[in-house]
């Protein structure tokens, strides 16, 4: 899976790298290193004894992870489909119900500006990590793009947007050439 990929998994997974305060602040979800379907198994063409076995594998991925608590956390606020913090979604009902989380999840939680700008600045860090070299120019563009952004009055989702339309050439340019170094070997 390409580094676009994963970054096309969905808001869930961009919400939970964005949220993580603390201890491990920057750590990197295991999940984000597996097909995401994993994490979703789905009734209609499977038997159950492979929807149990697509669950435990799911699972297994999710208690290797140091972002756990946190994921499960997430998960029993947002309501989340799927296998997230090594629960289904009938386990996290009831978690909800023994811890007296009654009312309503919320199913978006509304990114901060700095949570935003943090959420950029780890997407730069892990493609610099890739690229092998720093990239002080980009990360400047997205940083002045996020700021007149901001001072637009946009959407989270709108300054998220347009950090990326500055930082996915960058990653479909890494991921073309790897792939054409894995076609020469």
């Amino acid at each position: 899976m390409t580094t676009q990929e994963h970054l096309n998994r969905g808001d869930n997974l961009y919400t939970l790298m964005t949220h993580v305060t603390g201890d491990n602040f920057g750590e990197r979800p295991r999940c984000a290193d597996v097909d995401p379907d994993l994490h979703f198994p789905v009734s209609e063409d499977m038997s159950l004894p492979a929807i149990r076995e697509q669950i435990e594998a799911a699972k297994a991925v999710c208690h290797e992870c140091p972002l756990i608590a946190e994921c499960l956390a997430n998960a029993l606020h947002r309501g989340p489909e799927g296998i997230w913090g090594g629960t289904t979604e009938t386990e996290r009902a009831q978690i909800r119900r023994a811890n007296g989380l009654t009312g309503p999840r919320t199913t978006v939680v509304p990114l901060s500006v700095d949570e935003i700008a943090d959420g950029a600045g780890r997407v730069m860090t892990d493609l610099e990590r890739v690229a092998g070299v720093k990239m002080p120019v980009l990360r400047r563009r997205v940083s002045e793009a996020l700021h007149r952004s901001r001072a637009r009055g946009d959407s989270a989702q709108q300054q998220v947007d347009t950090a990326m339309a500055f930082i996915r050439p960058e990653i479909e340019r890494l991921s073309e050439a790897h792939n054409d170094i894995e076609e020469a070997a």
